[in-house]
């Protein structure tokens, strides 16, 4: 082992040292020693279903931060950027590598990704335990009974696509009673919104049923320099409808079905483009309206391209918010192959529009003197979405691109489980089967603003991925306190790209030691593994010899197919609940090493016809070893006052790193030891809530949440990055059974630190430029600043 390994890895149990002495502390000044107080607790224990099985989460041996309905409403969580400032080792970020909510890349303790492909993520979202491969900006949180974020390879339970973790929504199941809840919020820059429902019993005791619909309308936060429009605007509708059936008492149902629209106007972002680069090449050559790059020209940094180092700006956004008539008209005639749909969004302009139907089946049967369990789920999904935006520019004057995408998806899953105990219920096991198949299909092009387009949506991208897995467990409790729980899943992904495909077989396990030492503690130790399979360039494979032969000039390290990514993790961690039921604390420390690294990349070369033309490959040209380290808890140490806070730190570096853009910038390729793009190091939240008692059964309360995250760099050149961004929200009210009524204060120091920046091309200076370069330029996803608002919120 090397001295830089060993020197963290003991660095890390240290860590795990002081977060278990820590929590003995805290325990020891709150906590009464008689074991029995372990049935007082004053916290409630949220239950946990991410191993398949109802578990509370101080006792379940993974990493899991969860939500319940009650602290979803009381932090004000709204979406999975809000999620992520209160959960150690997770980041979303607004947008992917397309600007606006076309993309979902959620991302785990450094384990990321340079493409927002849905086939490619490293981490999945999940609802009622059904993968859900887009469109997660239609989620109704209000319409949420919990949310569980489990850190991790989770491929054993989940499958694929949870290669470094998964969130798992669980929505409301209708109750026993009639009841109905109702909540709207404004807020002091133009966002409404409002959320209600109702719900009980419709045939007996047997047939409930709930119906519920969410309207959320933002406007943005800030104005075009180009046409003084706003840029950011965001609406969303959902409506969604349940039935829980349960004919008798081994036997329940509950099905779910939920259509929801986005309608969105050009995104909040502004571009650091060619003009603002500030290290690189040192000598300029002048075109009309932007400078650029001497070929051959060397700089500072030994390469041929300009770059940003530092901290990136956040400059205002330039780009039009109204489209053309010449560009309208250019746009009336033509259909995407997608999905039939016009691609300049009716008379809509700029902007993204998204219809998606989700439909549901959850089962569960106990069979009668057995003790065992068959539950079954089933997903159905479907979504279109097109997007016209405004390309990638400078900031010399607006973009002189559009670009149009449109999108369809539709997949179908099925799993079926078996379970029971065994040795004197010493045993719980399982075994399991999944069937998934997606169709993903998408088409795009690009034009000129006043209306030349090329590309004509034809080039259209055929995914489709079907998966079989087998899987099972086994948790066997050796002793009263020490536990062991073996999982594994045998998976079969055939992946199909226009006319080729390939299968690949992986097995991917899980082990798990925990060991109780009392009542209030666990420890535990595991090992997982993760995959992401492999695929094919069809970009390039549909290219002739010759025209292969100039882009591996370009990018030496094209081919054709990529190999498949694994993730190995060892973990050992900590939770201890304190025994008076005033706090718990958990700890997690890790180690992953992730071989196959695959990056996409985008090659821009003049093909033997003379024309132009983007090539987009992923390559395996990277392995990472991420260490990290996680601390979450929540202790009440006086009447009325409750501190939650959490910290998560990530090491994720690269070993071996042949980049194509670090060629371009030093002229040299191999970027070893540099950071994992987007990927905060360090990220923290820190909460107090006061509350206490008025008369009539009334509780008035304040409370203020705080997060923290660290610098993201923009590319694995690691030259750019964001600031750091410290938020401050607070909330005060009052609140009874029934109503609550509550004013709110978010990001009240108006931080303006971005919220994503993606390196990308400036396409504006492509287009314009006669030296063939592609020059770099980065695109800042605009924060949104200060705002006041008021909600009120009613059950009856």
């Amino acid at each position: 082992m090397s001295k830089k390994i060993l020197l963290k890895t003991s660095a890390l149990a240290f860590a795990l040292q002081g977060a278990m002495a820590l929590s003995t502390s805290f325990s020891a000044i709150a906590q009464d020693q008689d074991d029995t107080a372990d049935e007082a607790r004053t916290l409630n224990t949220i239950t946990v279903t991410s191993r398949k099985q109802e578990e509370s989460i101080l006792d379940i041996p993974v990493a899991v931060t969860a939500f319940d309905a009650a602290k979803i409403e009381d932090l004000g969580l709204t979406d999975l950027v809000d999620l992520q400032d209160f959960t150690p080792g997770f980041t979303y970020e607004s947008f992917g590598t397309t600007t606006g909510r076309l993309d979902n890349v959620p991302r785990f303790r450094g384990v990321t990704t340079n493409t927002a492909n849905p086939t490619r993520q490293t981490a999945s979202v999940f609802i009622d335990g059904v993968f859900v491969a887009n469109g997660v900006q239609g989620i109704n949180f209000n319409d949420i009974e919990r949310i569980e974020a489990i850190k991790g390879p989770q491929s054993a339970f989940f499958g694929r696509s949870t290669f470094g973790g998964a969130i798992n929504f669980i929505t409301r199941t209708p109750g026993d009673e009639l009841r109905a809840d109702i909540s709207a919020s404004a807020t002091s820059r133009s966002l409404y919104e409002i959320s209600g429902g109702i719900e009980g019993p419709l045939i007996g005791d047997w047939l409930k049923g709930r119906l519920s619909a969410n309207f959320r309308d933002k406007e943005g936060h800030y104005d075009s320099t180009a046409d003084g429009g706003s840029t950011g605007d965001e609406e969303t509708w959902s409506i969604a409808g349940t039935l829980f059936i349960t004919p008798s008492n081994n036997f329940d149902a509950k099905l779910r079905v939920n259509y929801f629209e986005n309608d969105d106007g050009s995104p909040a972002v502004g571009i650091v483009g060619q003009d603002l680069l500030n290290c690189g090449p040192t000598a300029f050559e002048t075109e009309p309206n932007f400078p650029s790059v001497v070929p051959g020209q060397r700089g500072p940094l030994g390469g041929e391209e300009a770059f940003f180092c530092g901290e990136l700006p956040s400059p205002d956004p330039n780009i039009p918010t109204i489209a053309s008539d010449g560009l309208l008209t250019a746009l009336g005639n033509l259909e995407t192959p997608v999905n039939g749909s016009n691609a300049r969004r009716a008379d809509k302009g700029f902007g993204l529009d998204r219809k998606s139907l989700r439909l549901s089946g959850q089962f569960t049967y106990e069979i009668p003197n057995t003790g065992l369990t068959i539950s079954s789920i089933t997903g159905l999904n479907e979504e279109e979405v097109n997007q016209l935006r405004v390309g990638e520019g400078n900031n010399l004057g607006p973009p002189a691109f559009i670009s149009f995408n449109s999108r369809e998806f539709k997949d179908f899953s099925q799993e079926v489980r078996l379970a029971g105990t065994a040795l004197g219920d010493r045993l719980d096991w399982s075994i399991g089967a999944n069937y998934f198949d997606q169709e993903f299909n998408s088409s795009g092009g690009f034009g000129t603003l006043g209306g030349f387009l090329f590309g004509n949506g034809s080039n259209l991208t055929e995914n489709q991925i079907e998966t079989i897995g087998i899987f099972g467990s086994l948790d066997y409790q050796l002793t009263d306190k020490l536990g062991i729980a073996v999982e594994g899943r045998f998976q079969e992904d055939d992946i199909t790209e226009g006319a080729d495909s390939a299968t690949f077989d992986s097995f991917l396990p899980r082990v798990i030691l925990n060991y109780q030492p009392d009542n209030q503690t666990l420890i535990y130790v595991s090992y997982s593994e993760g995959n992401l399979p492999g695929g094919f360039n069809t970009d390039l494979i549909e290219l002739s010899d010759a025209d292969q032969a100039l882009v591996r000039a370009i990018q030496p390290f094209s081919s054709e197919t990529f190999d498949e990514e694994v993730l190995k993790n060892t973990e050992i961690g900590v939770k201890r609940d304190f025994a008076d039921g005033s706090g718990f604390v958990a700890a997690a420390a890790y180690y992953m090493d992730r071989t196959e690294q695959t990056y996409r990349d985008t090659t821009q070369v003049t093909l033997t016809d003379g024309t132009d033309d983007f090539i987009t490959q992923f390559l395996n040209i990277g392995r990472s070893e991420i260490y990290g380290l996680e601390i979450e808890g929540v202790w009440s140490p006086i009447e009325n006052l409750t501190l939650d806070a959490s910290l998560s730190y990530t090491d994720a570096t690269f070993t071996d790193f042949e980049s194509a853009n670090a060629l371009r910038v030093f002229g040299r390729a191999d970027i070893s030891g540099n950071e994992a793009e987007r990927a905060p190091q360090l990220t923290g939240s820190f909460s107090w809530l006061y509350e206490d008692q008025l008369e009539n059964g009334w509780t008035w309360y304040i409370r203020n949440d705080n997060s923290y995250q660290d610098h993201r760099y923009a590319s694995e050149v690691n030259l750019a990055r964001t600031d750091v961004a410290m938020i401050h929200n607070l909330r005060v009210g009052v609140r009874n059974d029934r109503y609550r009524v509550e004013a709110f204060g978010l990001n009240l120091s108006d931080s303006d630190s971005p919220i994503a920046a993606v390196r990308s091309t400036d396409l504006g200076s492509v287009v314009t430029r006669t030296n063939g370069a592609r020059p770099f330029d980065f695109l800042i996803g605009l924060r949104d600043r200060s705002e006041y608002g008021v909600r009120i919120s009613a059950n009856f």
